[in-house]
């Protein structure tokens, strides 16, 4: 692509992606868009106590906010509050009770009611209501849907990968794409994609691995542009990739053309851990290249050992325990 961004500049980003149980949607709630700032802020400190474990506080601030425009996301986060006591009947009986069960407001409780099961372990009560949320929407949500759209659709393929079922994750992932989220959010959900592709090919027949390839191929062209975490995922992605088409040399030289940028990269994570105290090391994408380089060395000395010859014993040997690599 025509731009690249400094790799610094992405890591005051990331310190805010870890803070995030795991995923960068950290943009606002959907429940204060377009209100007044006062109702707005009236809104967040009561889903702030809630968060903090006090929902009797936070139904306080909610009792209090007069604005008809906040009536529908202040009872989703009622809601919230009865979900997090364990009381899904009656916010079941409370969502069955309105007239309106196609509209955006309805569809908030509704997510409210799938993400809490999720959190509760009930997965095939969460199933349902995600399910019929991507029916309902099958090109993305409304706007006024939208930051709640994204973050079911996450936690429901974080929740299908609990229950192994990791082709319908990418699907998941698939459908949270649909609602057009930010850049930074749509770059990490791709390089997750990849990584779970790379697991169904893994699992799947020689013959059958061509789509999941063509896939992993067109998110790293889509990724490849931004000198980040994500650019270096994208490098490993596609250097297991051939790994798993038996291309051994071409994968050794994905990494070995990439390693300079890796490293740039390694080093920013680790510059930028010293500086916030926030490990973010485990983002690097240098952990898995070592990883893969040792299986590629690995599956070099069973060649050679299979071959028998006595002329490869020093080779074998370099292979297995002897000659440290560049990373090293």
């Amino acid at each position: 692509m025509a731009y690249r961004i400094a790799v610094k500049m992405f890591f005051g980003v990331i310190a805010v992606i870890l803070s995030a149980a795991g995923i960068v949607l950290a943009a606002d709630q959907p429940l204060t868009k377009g209100l007044d700032p006062k109702v707005e802020l009236e809104l967040k400190y009561a889903e702030a106590l809630q968060n903090l474990g006090m929902p009797d506080y936070a139904q306080m601030v909610i009792d209090r906010i007069q604005d008809p425009a906040a009536k529908p996301w202040a009872e989703v986060l009622k809601l919230q509050g009865l979900l997090s006591l364990g009381k899904f009947d009656e916010v079941k009986n409370r969502i069955a009770a309105r007239p309106d069960q196609d509209s955006t407001e309805t569809w908030a409780m509704k997510m409210a009611l799938a993400d809490a099961f999720y959190a509760w372990g009930k997965y095939g009560e969460a199933q349902g209501i995600y399910d019929s949320l991507f029916k309902k929407y099958p090109n993305g949500p409304p706007d006024a849907l939208k930051s709640f759209f994204i973050e079911s659709a996450y936690k429901y393929a974080q929740m299908l990968l609990l229950m192994n079922k990791t082709e319908s994750a990418v699907e998941a992932y698939r459908n949270l794409l649909k609602a057009n989220p930010e850049k930074y959010v749509v770059r990490q959900v791709k390089a997750e994609m990849a990584e779970l592709l790379l697991k169904v090919a893994e699992a799947a027949p020689a013959d059958k691995r061509k789509p999941y390839f063509d896939e992993i191929k067109k998110i790293a062209e889509d990724i490849l542009w931004v000198q980040d975490v994500w650019y270096g995922k994208a490098i490993v992605y596609l250097a297991h990739m051939r790994m798993l088409e038996g291309n051994i040399e071409g994968a050794q030289k994905i990494i070995d053309d990439y390693r300079d940028k890796l490293k740039t990269i390694d080093d920013a994570l680790k510059e930028e851990s010293q500086k916030t105290g926030e490990d973010l090391t485990k983002l690097s994408p240098m952990a898995q290249c070592r990883y893969l380089l040792a299986v590629i060395m690995h599956n070099e000395a069973d060649k050679l050992i299979a071959d028998g010859t006595q002329k490869n014993k020093e080779k074998i040997l370099e292979l297995l325990i002897g000659k440290k690599n560049k990373d090293n």
